[in-house]
């Protein structure tokens, strides 16, 4: 009899651990995250058009010495724009710089989500996710800031798969 209490209260004991590693895994699981910008997209001619500058003369009485004026900071650079459809990514496989932006755009008449693997988490590239599904047009960017490779899936349609390499 001693025994089956002993049996008993393990069993009891198990079960309560289990339940707070469970509930515990939850509210870790589950927080809110800031939810990232998401942007109309303006029409893709624009992306094409080239930058027009005018370089600026110097100002006529500004003094002519042998200084030099320090440089202007350089533009800059464009994302890298992966569009999305039920046909998947598109590239599917990119490999970009340390600090690069991808901007992600829905180009389908339903919604997309990009997200890191693993699915349904998240985890591999913690913060590339877009929370949510975009819009048709809508984009969502996300700057990749550390040296990896990042696997990513749309979050609806897990099936659709592609790639971020980081170096």
């Amino acid at each position: 009899m001693d025994t089956q209490k002993k049996s008993a209260n393990i069993i009891i004991l198990i079960i309560g651990v289990l339940a707070v590693a469970v509930i515990g895994a939850y509210f870790i699981y589950s927080r809110d995250f800031v939810e990232a910008p998401r942007n109309q997209v303006p029409p893709a001619s624009s992306f094409d058009a080239p930058l027009k500058t005018t370089p600026l003369a110097p100002p006529a009485s500004a003094p002519q010495s042998g200084k030099s004026q320090p440089a202007p900071p350089p533009p800059s650079p464009k994302p890298i724009i992966i569009e999305m459809t039920l046909q998947g990514f598109s590239p599917a496989s990119v490999t970009v710089p340390v600090g690069t932006t991808v901007r992600f755009v829905n180009r389908d008449s339903v919604g997309l989500w990009p997200a890191s693997d693993l699915h349904p988490t998240h985890g591999i590239c913690p913060g590339f996710d877009s929370q949510g599904p975009l819009g048709p047009g809508e984009t969502y960017e996300f700057t990749f800031t550390a040296a990896k490779t990042c696997p990513m899936h749309d979050h609806l349609h897990p099936s659709l798969r592609g790639v971020v390499v980081v170096e």
